[in-house]
């Protein structure tokens, strides 16, 4: 540029030269000249001739303006050299203000007033000073924001931009972005208008827009970003790693996710050659554009992702490693691999001691996602290099990071010191500064992390945090609330009266901005609570639930049917809290059954659909509509293989619980339940064992395969003891019904399990007695149907407990106990025939046409007609 200027110069002096020697000709030579001039002057002086500018030529104008502009350019270029200069600490920043007030007065001149480009060398110059060490950045950086330079400059180019080609319009962008000064919405506007005028952008200038837009997240025009976006494909070819890379990053941080697919094709082929060159840094911004725009990676790209990874994981900083392992985590790419787990894992643990605080908290997020099991070495790891930082940040954000760990480990979270916990945030819920303080979603993070981690707090600790929430029920949102509300219902805490009018008046402010995923988990904590809500909540419920039935999500249709069970439930069981609102209308019936036949049956999961089938099965909703059972077993043999044995025992109870007017679920669901429940049946517990063969028994009436016989007897045999009475002869009920005896050393097991029960409560009363009438009909009409051998001692308990309880048999469980009885051909006294006699005689006008039946062909066995 120097040689192209000083030659340029030389042929300015030849040419001026030139003109001087032709002037002096012309005056030589011109004698003619002279009358004109004398007529010209005596006209002025009679003032017939008005002075005119002297026209200058295109040429010459561009000549003038090389020279100003060399001048303004020379000077910038000293102002510059100044602000670099590295000097001694004493002088160096008084020839940095010096400086900067050298530049604040060349903005005046009016050589600078008409040359854009000069303007665009102006902010070079600070960039170029920005760039030679933190102490010069920090300079312009308060020489930007003390001074008026923004407006003043932004004042002399408005009305100029036109004036710029794209390299200087691009460097203009690209400048205020890597100084991080955010221009004007007016000079924003004028920039993208100059910008309309170019047909190409070079790969450079491409590069340097979308970063500096990215940097300054600034969403350009429509037009800007389509022109954009056209220019990468056209100069994919002339792409570098380091360009395409930078490219990717801004697009993913505008959040260009419909950018198109002929961009995302180019870039993938660009990536596809260039990514085995890219660097460290380069290769984070790649995956972390993926996982900003959710997109998955084609399978080509990813396996070069992942071979440059192994080559320089290694220069990678412990933030680069968890933004490159939270990109995987949310571009929806496959699980990785255990080799990349492995690299990964064993340079993230050479870099976790030096970790900040955000990186702390996001690898927890993206194994969380992953579903990635964190072992307890490093997991304690990580509590070190926690408390590293401690010191360093405020009590918010030490609160904040206690929060991450409780909220994506719970299990690790229950080992580690809960008083820790509660002082990291009483510290932050009592701070008085601004900087300290916790906002108001953090003060609902807070006990919806202890929710998560299922850890009731201290009395103490939740004085502390029920006095932040009075403070903010003014700003809680809809979404505050749900989750308020959940936290309370899942650590089962006993709010008072004055916290749930605060909850109820801040829902009926914010009711407009409710959504059906606020009301379906208020809804089901007040379900767990048994707390029946207002009528101003169950009229937000119905009519959030109808506006949106169209796009209600499986978790919104399980959680408001499950709370309407729950709520009926505890109705019938006479809580005083509750009212006759707590059954859903049939309006609301027919609405939620057509919106969960449109629900996607595949996206429901086990808890959700275990949930369901009780709900209407607690609610004993007739008609069941055969299109609710189909989209259920749909949904059912979708997910079959991540239901847990616990859910499995579920779903089986509801299907034998159901009303008598319900469809049957079919044999292929039936066949599948069972394949479900042999892989389970291990892990289930004594209640499960027992609904499964109640219901097998109850409604079913089918034998099951002999596969899940064996697999229940086994695991009936290790649980029997844990059982409770009812538990105990639903087991038994079931086997008689589906007519399978079980094994002699299962009954001798049962029958000491039930002589402890009956023995327990033989000296109670019938009114506390554990074991009811029902369950002592039951218990014999099991061993009388599969006419076992029943022990001396569990009769003697047996009549026990009758005599206990005779005045509030039915006369159907006398049917069955004495019918039973004669099955077992038991020697009856004259005293229980007696007492019998009376009782049956007392109620026989109640008696029902089979159980008739039965009585009477036990009494003409026993000779008891007369």
């Amino acid at each position: 540029c120097r040689e192209r200027d000083e030659r340029m110069e030389v042929r300015a002096k030849r040419r001026l030269r030139h003109c001087a020697r032709a002037r002096v000709i012309v005056v030589m030579c011109g004698a003619a000249a002279t009358p004109v001039s004398l007529r010209r002057e005596e006209r002025e002086k009679k003032g017939e001739v008005m002075e005119t500018p002297r026209k200058i030529s295109r040429k010459r104008q561009k000549r003038n303006a090389y020279f100003q502009r060399r001048g303004v350019v020379t000077k910038i270029a000293d102002i510059e050299r100044m602000l670099k200069a590295r000097e001694p600490s004493e002088t160096s920043s008084g020839t940095r203000v010096e400086a900067f007030d050298t530049l604040s007065k060349l903005m005046t001149e009016s050589a600078y007033k008409r040359d854009a480009f000069s303007a665009v060398r102006v902010v070079k110059a600070l960039l170029n000073t920005a760039r030679v060490s933190r102490g010069h950045r920090r300079s312009v950086e308060q020489y930007i924001q003390e001074s008026q330079f923004l407006s003043i400059w932004q004042d002399k180019l408005r009305g100029r931009l036109g004036e710029l080609d794209h390299r200087a319009l691009s460097s203009v962008i690209h400048v205020l972005g890597a100084l991080g000064v955010r221009p004007s919405e007016q000079f924003l506007t004028e920039w993208e208008t100059a910008t309309e005028q170019f047909l190409r952008w070079d790969a450079q200038g491409l590069c340097n827009t979308a970063n500096a837009l990215a940097k300054l997240q600034l969403q350009p025009s429509a037009e800007l970003r389509e022109s954009l976006l056209r220019a990468f494909v056209r100069e994919k070819q002339q792409q570098t790693p380091r360009a395409v890379a930078t490219f990717a990053w801004a697009v993913g941080k505008l959040q260009w996710a419909d950018a198109g697919g002929e961009f995302w094709d180019a870039l993938e082929r660009v990536l596809v050659e260039h990514i085995a060159e890219m660097t460290a840094d380069e290769l984070t911004k790649v995956i972390w554009c993926y996982g900003r725009v959710r997109r998955q990676l084609a399978e080509e790209v990813l396996c070069k992702w992942n071979s440059r990874f192994y080559q320089v994981c290694g220069r990678m900083d412990a933030r680069g490693l968890v933004d490159c392992l939270n990109a995987l985590a949310h571009s929806g790419a496959q699980q990785p691999k255990e080799d990349f787990l492995h690299v990964w894992f064993e340079c993230f643990d050479q870099k976790l001691a030096l970790a900040d605080q955000r990186t702390l908290a996001l690898v927890l997020a993206a194994t969380n996602r992953l579903q990635i099991e964190l072992d307890a070495p490093f997991c304690a790891k990580w509590e070190a290099a926690l408390q590293t930082v401690l010191p360093e940040i405020s009590a918010r954000a030490t609160a904040n990071s206690y929060w991450g760990v409780w909220r994506h480990y719970p299990a690790y979270a229950r080992e580690t010191s809960l008083p820790a916990f509660e002082h990291e945030f009483s510290n932050a819920l009592v701070a008085n500064s601004s900087t300290d303080a916790l906002s108001v979603q953090q003060v609902v993070d807070c006990l919806w992390a202890l929710g998560k981690a299922e850890l009731r707090p201290s009395e103490e600790f939740m004085s502390t945090w029920y006095g932040k929430y009075r403070e903010y029920s003014e700003v809680l949102s809809a979404q505050h609330l749900a989750a308020i509300a959940w936290a309370v219902a899942r650590l089962k805490l006993q709010a008072g009266e004055q916290f749930w009018e605060t909850w109820h008046e801040a829902f009926e402010r914010e009711r407009l901005g409710v959504l059906s995923a606020h009301v379906s988990l208020s809804f089901w904590a007040f379900g767990e609570l048994g707390l029946a809500p207002p009528e101003s909540f169950l009229r937000e419920l119905y009519r959030v639930f109808e506006a949106e039935q169209n796009d209600l999500s499986c978790q919104v249709l399980a959680n408001c049917i499950h709370s309407f069970a729950q709520l009926s439930v505890i109705d019938d069981g006479g809580n005083q809290n509750n009212t006759s609102n707590t059954r859903p209308q049939p309006a609301f019936l027919s609405q939620w059954f057509a919106a969960f036949a449109r629900a996607d049956s595949s996206r429901f999961e086990p808890q959700e659909l275990s949930s369901v089938l009780w709900s209407i099965a607690k609610l004993d909703v007739a008609p069941v509509p055969e299109e609710f059972l189909a989209q259920w077993e749909r949904g059912f043999h979708a997910n079959i293989e991540m239901f847990e044995a616990h859910q499995l025992g579920t779903v089986m109870w509801a299907f034998g619980h159901m009303n008598a007017t319900a469809v049957l679920p079919t044999r292929e669901c039936i066949t599948a339940w069972t394949w479900a429940f042999v892989r389970t049946a291990a892990h289930a517990n004594h209640q499960t064992l027992a609904n499964s063969m109640w219901a097998f028994g109850r409604r079913l009436e089918m034998k099951p395969r002999a596969e899940f016989l064996d697999a229940w007897t086994a695991a009936w045999l290790e649980s029997m003891r844990e059982m409770s009475s009812q538990e105990l002869i639903n087991s038994m009920w079931g086997l008689a019904r589906v007519e399978h005896k079980p094994n002699a050393s299962s009954l001798s097991l049962w029958f000491d399990c039930m002589l402890v029960k009956m023995m327990n409560t033989s000296g109670s009363n019938s009114s506390s007695s554990s074991i009811n009438p029902h369950e002592l009909a039951s218990a014999l009409y099991a061993v009388g149907k599969l006419q076992v051998e029943v022990p001396d001692e569990f009769l003697a308990a047996w009549m026990a407990q009758f005599y206990a309880s005779a005045e509030l048999f039915t006369v159907k469980q006398l049917a069955v106990a004495l019918w039973a009885l004669a099955r077992l051909d038991v020697a009856l006294d004259q005293d229980f025939r007696t007492k019998w006699c009376a009782l049956f005689g007392a109620k026989v006008d109640d008696i029902q046409q089979h159980d008739a039946v039965m009585s009477t062909w036990a009494m003409k066995k026993y000779d008891m007609l007369l």
